[in-house]
């Protein structure tokens, strides 16, 4: 694995990690402003005495969404579980039933991490594709400018498109932490 690879993918963890991070903010702040209309959220606790990489925990997901084939909280938990085993194929199924639930067409989160999946497995296209989906649903959101400036960079190999991204994230000036240096110095070694 090449150094730019590895610092890719750390790149994408970390905008995978900020990602959740703004989700997580905005459903605190939607819940807020919907206070009219009252969400109880029931968490279970799994076991956590699992072994085969998550092989129990994923087999308990799986009969839970049985029951509740719509849950949004369960589809997460299976994306990310499977996600975190590098399961990427699998992963996608679950974002995919994610943004197929009635208005998650846009939930930036499980879009980020569909196309972390793409990235991950060198769908660069595809990878693209949903990162510019992203930003046409929230243009100020800096970190999937900061992914597509990565996937034009290094893997697409269009340089100028590369640039765009980047400055945007410039011109954004973005609170995440780090990625306003990251997208400056990766627009410095640009052509």
């Amino acid at each position: 694995m090449s150094k730019s690879d590895f610092d890719i993918k750390k790149a994408v963890l970390l905008f995978s990690c900020v990602c959740l991070l703004a989700v997580a903010a905005s459903a605190m702040y939607y819940r807020g402003k919907s206070a009219a209309k009252p969400q109880v959220a029931r968490q279970r606790k799994m076991p956590m005495t699992m072994t085969d990489k998550g092989s129990g925990k994923i087999m308990l997901l799986m009969q839970e969404l049985q029951k509740k084939p719509q849950d949004l909280a369960l589809l997460t938990r299976l994306g990310q579980t499977f996600m975190s085993m590098k399961a990427w194929d699998r992963a996608i199924v679950f974002w995919k039933k994610v943004l197929a639930l009635p208005e998650q067409e846009k939930n930036i989160m499980a879009l980020t991490q569909l196309g972390t999946c793409y990235f991950e497995k060198k769908q660069n296209e595809k990878s693209a594709e949903v990162f510019k989906q992203i930003v046409a649903v929230e243009p100020n959101f800096a970190p999937a400018y900061f992914n597509l400036g990565l996937l034009y960079k290094y893997r697409l190999k269009k340089p100028e498109a590369a640039k765009k991204a980047f400055s945007k994230i410039i011109a954004l000036q973005p609170k995440e932490a780090g990625l306003l240096e990251r997208a400056e110095k990766e627009l410095k070694t640009l052509p």
